[in-house]
């Protein structure tokens, strides 16, 4: 399935770039020192989209003006879209900042930004799943978002989803659409996926770190150390640098780790020490980091705090604003949904096919096994994880080969008597 995804989008780039149209060229310095080369497609009120070109492809990237040194224009031209200004949009009705409301209806202005919102919650890896995000993104592409939020809320979970779900944001959501992270809570696996975003914003009471890995060893959880640790270290060091955060940051949410940091008076710009000595203590080697929302602004680790849909329109810039992609937040409710009916139902028909296999009734266990498949094909992150507060093992192609094999065995044992 991942193949025949990754084949679909690549025939629809190449179907994107048949004509590629002359750029102008504009020239963005950054304070980092790269330059952006390409065309200033629209400018709003602390940021702009330039449309720069890889090769034969075209890519808009999102540049926040604090960042920028100095612009050079091809052509001094009126951005086509502002958002400095204008009325701001009427609240759609909501039953909670976490839930996606109806779809808004289109506003009179036709400047309105298209957002999408995703929900991703519960244990990362059954239900905070990768494969999930990557089909609701595919369920996008006809309501041409210009934003996709990702709304979090999560105690963390299965770590080997991490890259999983990192590498769809990254790949899969980044080169198409402007990607946030809007975080209710976001703990431990949730929060090391909310890394790889650029941009995060936090809800009120919301929390983001404890990203510390464990294991289940002899029945307990236990901090993962040596070699392993060393690997998980690695591996957020590489999704740090994706989403543009210090490694510093992310590290001291892993281990206990000395950390302070240095607040520009003038900017606001932050500057982080590996040790005690910066002006504002922010984690010890006696603690894990977990930021709060406040301080998670205060550092920098997320741009603002917003409670609802408007409140973080507005600090996205968006003046005028219209929620696209129903569909694809709907897959996702549904996908916890079958996933917590399928652990449930995999244990019982496990419990069910052990019976019929005492009884010597093959047949009947093979019905259980049917019904078992039915049950992996319609939530998938079972194929991966299984259920193991239940007792269901991955349901996977080995699984199914090695039960198929004892019932062919036993069949013939039964035959041969």
């Amino acid at each position: 399935m991942v193949n025949r995804i990754r084949t679909l989008i690549l025939a629809a780039i190449a179907a994107a770039c048949l004509a590629v149209p002359a750029l102008a060229l504009d020239k963005v310095h950054l304070k980092d020192g790269r330059v952006l080369e390409g065309e200033i497609t629209r400018e709003g009120d602390g940021y702009l989209y330039i449309t720069v070109r890889v090769g034969s492809l075209q890519r808009a990237e999102f540049v926040l003006m604090a960042n920028v040194e100095r612009i050079e224009r091809d052509v001094d031209a009126t951005p086509e879209d502002k958002d400095a200004g204008g009325t701001p949009a009427t609240p759609a009705p909501e039953t909670s900042p976490n839930r996606t409301a109806s779809p808004r209806p289109a506003p009179a202005d036709p400047n309105a930004r298209r957002i999408a919102f995703i929900t991703l919650e519960e244990m990362v890896g059954p239900f905070m799943n990768a494969r999930a995000l990557a089909h609701s993104i595919d369920l996008l592409e006809d309501d041409k978002p210009e934003i996709v939020v990702l709304q979090i809320n999560s105690g963390g979970g299965i770590g080997l989803e991490v890259q999983k779900l990192s590498d769809v944001i990254e790949h899969k959501i980044k080169p198409k659409y402007r990607v946030v992270a809007w975080v209710e809570s976001a703990i431990s696996a949730a929060a090391m996926t909310a890394w790889t975003c650029e941009e995060i914003y936090m809800m009120k009471e919301g929390n983001i770190g404890a990203a510390t890995g464990y294991r289940m060893l002899n029945g307990r959880a236990e901090a993962v150390e040596g070699e392993e640790l060393e690997m998980v270290l690695r591996q957020m060091e590489q999704i740090s640098e994706r989403g543009n955060h210090n490694p510093l940051v992310m590290r001291a949410m892993q281990v206990p780790t000395n950390l302070s940091a240095d607040i520009d008076p003038s900017t606001g710009a932050v500057t982080w020490r590996n040790d005690l000595s910066g002006q504002y203590i922010v984690s010890t080697e006696k603690q894990i980091l977990t930021f709060n929302s406040i301080d998670a602004v205060r550092f920098g680790v997320a741009r603002a705090i917003a409670d609802n849909k408007d409140e973080l329109a507005r600090a996205l810039g968006c003046s005028s604003w219209v929620e696209v992609g129903a569909d694809a937040d709907e897959y996702q409710v549904r996908f916890r949904e079958d996933v917590q009916q399928a652990q449930v139902r995999a244990a019982e028909i496990l419990s069910k096919m052990q019976i019929a296999l005492n009884a010597g009734n093959v047949g009947r266990a093979r019905a259980m096994l049917g019904q078992l498949r039915g049950w992996a094909r319609r939530a998938t992150s079972l194929e991966e994880y299984g259920a193991p507060d239940f007792g269901v093992p991955p349901l996977d192609a080995e699984f199914f080969r090695r039960v198929e094999e004892q019932l062919d065995q036993l069949a013939k044992q039964r035959a041969g008597r």
